[in-house]
């Protein structure tokens, strides 16, 4: 049996190219690992933590996770988490902001308002559309929000924006 013979040049290529486990990036530490593993456990801890009661099983969507769940007052949510189990999105199920009672214009200080009364920061206008407005503002535990509210002043849908300043 003939023994292979490398080029001394593939060789030193070889031996540059990173270990499978570390193509894309260091290796995890193992207590992340283990947190993001147990998904399925945390978004039903974080639904707790918020006083919300989930109405059915966790649904593995294409990218992220989803659940209805009641909050203490009666309605019903749509909650989403991403794969990792980090609350997304919260969204009240019932409501349309295609039909509000009433369509009117939103003032700048009407909005902030709104966000004040909800307990947000108002950070700023992101968009308005012609059924509702999106706001930034920040939470109380400082966390970056984009707010949907709907022409009556109705603040129906929450999302969390990180990597934002």
């Amino acid at each position: 049996m003939k023994a292979l013979i490398l080029p001394a040049a593939l060789v030193l290529a070889l031996g540059a190219l990173p270990a499978a486990s570390q193509v894309l990036g260091p290796p995890r530490d193992p207590a992340e690992v283990q947190s993001s593993q147990g998904f399925a456990s945390q978004p039903l801890d974080t639904l707790r933590s918020l006083g919300l009661t989930p109405l059915g099983e966790i649904e593995r969507k294409r990218e992220h996770l989803e659940v209805e769940a009641r909050a203490q007052d009666g309605r019903r949510l749509w909650v989403s988490f991403d794969l990792t189990g980090r609350l997304w999105e919260i969204e009240d199920a019932n409501h349309s902001k295609d039909h509000v009672a009433e369509w009117r214009p939103l003032a700048a200080e009407a909005l902030q308002q709104a966000v004040s009364r909800a307990g947000f920061t108002f950070q700023g206008l992101l968009e308005e559309k012609k059924h509702h407005v999106v706001v930034r503002a920040r939470a109380r535990d400082g966390a970056n929000m984009a707010l949907h509210i709907d022409r009556n002043g109705y603040i129906y849908k929450q999302v969390w924006l990180r990597g934002w300043l």
